[in-house]
C-alpha cells in the first residue's frame, strides 16, 4: 500500500459519499428542523421539554461536527453543501445557547451527574467548534481536533476532574450541604 503524500487527495468510496448526501445529510436537516420547532415552542410558551432538549441538540451538535469534518471536501459539488458550511454554523448556536440553559435548569435542581458532566463538555466544544468554524471555516479542523483531545484527555484522565470524580465531589458537596 503505497503512503500518502501531504498535499494529496484522498478519493473516498461512492458509498460513502451516498450515504451522506441521500441518507445521513437529509435525516440532519430534518432534526435540525424539529429542533426550531422546539426552540420555537420554549420562546412561545417559556417551558422546556421535560428531558428531551439536551439528547437532540446533542446529537445534532455532534452530527454538525462529522459533517464539517466529511463534507467540506464537496463544498464546491453541491449548492446545499456549500450553505449547509456557511450557514450551519449560526443555525447551531442557538441550539447550543437553548441547551446550555437546560443543563443549568438540571443542574441546578439535581446537581453533577456523569451524563450532565459530559454533556457539558460536548456543549463547550459544540459551541467552540461552532463560533470557531465561523471565523476561520476549513481552518477550524486541526485546532478543533487539539480542543477536543485536551477535553476527553479532562474527562477521562486527569484526577478530580474526570467523569468520575466531578460529579462525586459535587455530589457529596451537595449531600453535606444540605
Amino acid at each position: 500500500m503505497p503512503a500518502y503524500q501531504k498535499n494529496q487527495k484522498i478519493e473516498l468510496p461512492k458509498i460513502f459519499k451516498t450515504v451522506i448526501f441521500k441518507v445521513a445529510f437529509p435525516i440532519y436537516l430534518i432534526l435540525l428542523a424539529i429542533l426550531y420547532i422546539y426552540l420555537l415552542k420554549i420562546l412561545f410558551i417559556f417551558t422546556f421539554p421535560s428531558n428531551k432538549i439536551n439528547w437532540f441538540v446533542s446529537l445534532t451538535s455532534f452530527y454538525f461536527i462529522f459533517f464539517v469534518f466529511t463534507i467540506t471536501q464537496y463544498k464546491n459539488e453541491n449548492k446545499i453543501i456549500n450553505s449547509f458550511l456557511k450557514f450551519g454554523r449560526y443555525l447551531m448556536i442557538p441550539l447550543i445557547t437553548i441547551q446550555f440553559l437546560a443543563i443549568y435548569i438540571r443542574f441546578s435542581n439535581y446537581g453533577l451527574t456523569t451524563m450532565r458532566y459530559i454533556s457539558i463538555m460536548l456543549n463547550f466544544f459544540a459551541l467552540y467548534f461552532s463560533i470557531h468554524h465561523a471565523i476561520k471555516q476549513e481552518k477550524c479542523l486541526k485546532n478543533s481536533l487539539i480542543i477536543l483531545t485536551v477535553l476527553i484527555l479532562i474527562l477521562t484522565v486527569l484526577p478530580f476532574t474526570n467523569i468520575f470524580d466531578l460529579p462525586m465531589l459535587e455530589q457529596s458537596y451537595r449531600y453535606t450541604k444540605s
